[in-house]
């Protein structure tokens, strides 16, 4: 699946969106004529077939260890990504990192309904929550739930559990977590089924490890999205659970309604039209 989803050439990426990984490929409304998501480093310039005017190196990008920026530029999907601090893993960690970005801008920004509560959050509760250790106990329940499911087909009677477990989280912390979930886990579980479709295992070791300054902070919430993902296959399908989560459905949600649990619906949604790299 690695050679048919990514096209090197020099240090450019071109990401395909896989529609076996992902079933509402169809849906995406591409820009122009490509059908795939440039992938370019921060730190060097990249000239687009056809355009007058280049992308030039970023000025920040030995500043900022890690970021990534994305959106539409002359016609085109892009990801620019700068690993300034480091990335363990070699040719298959930046390739993973390079299909996770895609999906954001691609799948989810150009091809999903976006809940407005999602579309921005206060970056004061992001700095408070993201190094993860308020979710510990939750992802916990999580793994359990979702293992009885992936063993036997269901959950049991975990409802209760995991319930309370949400309920203890206070309010920022649920805004928290449920703004990063409904981004972060669809494009992990992507990711991994492109990279690693079967070898989780190596994945697991990949996610934790990928960032050389930084360790594996916050790395819980990407890889119980993995799990999350892996059980709704199992409980409903992954065209049926992908179909909703492109309707503005977390993968959560899904998972707690599936289940008879108590689940949260999207509310007001909204398509993004277009989004300026």
């Amino acid at each position: 699946m690695l050679s048919a989803a990514l096209a090197l050439a020099a240090n450019v990426i071109t990401a395909t969106i896989d529609p076996l990984a992902w079933t509402q490929a169809s849906s995406i409304a591409w820009p122009g004529s490509e059908r795939a998501v440039t992938v370019m480093d921060a730190n060097e310039s990249w000239q687009p077939p056809g355009c007058e005017i280049g992308l030039e190196a970023s000025d920040s990008a030995s500043i900022d260890t890690y970021s990534f920026h994305m959106g539409e530029y002359c016609g085109s999907l892009v990801v620019v990504m700068n690993l300034s601090g480091g990335i363990r893993g070699g040719h298959e960690a930046r390739m993973f990192l390079a299909q996770h970005e895609s999906f954001h801008v691609a799948a989810q920004m150009y091809g999903s309904l976006i809940p407005v509560r999602f579309l921005e959050i206060d970056q004061r509760i992001v700095s408070r929550y993201a190094e993860g250790s308020q979710f510990t106990d939750l992802y916990s329940h999580i793994d359990s739930f979702t293992k009885r499911i992936t063993q036997v087909g269901s959950s049991g009677s975990g409802c209760a559990a995991l319930e309370k477990s949400l309920d203890s989280l206070d309010e920022d912390a649920r805004t928290y977590l449920d703004y990063k979930i409904f981004w972060e886990w669809p494009a992990e579980y992507y990711a991994q089924q492109v990279i690693f479709p079967h070898d989780y295992e190596k994945y697991v070791e990949v996610r934790r490890n990928v960032f050389a300054s930084g360790g594996d902070s916050g790395s819980d919430l990407f890889m119980t999205g993995v799990r999350v993902g892996r059980a709704l296959d199992v409980l409903v399908g992954r065209v049926n659970w992908q179909l909703r989560v492109s309707e503005g459905w977390t993968m959560l949600d899904l998972l707690l309604e599936s289940s008879g649990c108590e689940a949260r619906a999207p509310g007001p949604t909204v398509r993004m039209k277009r989004v300026e790299l």
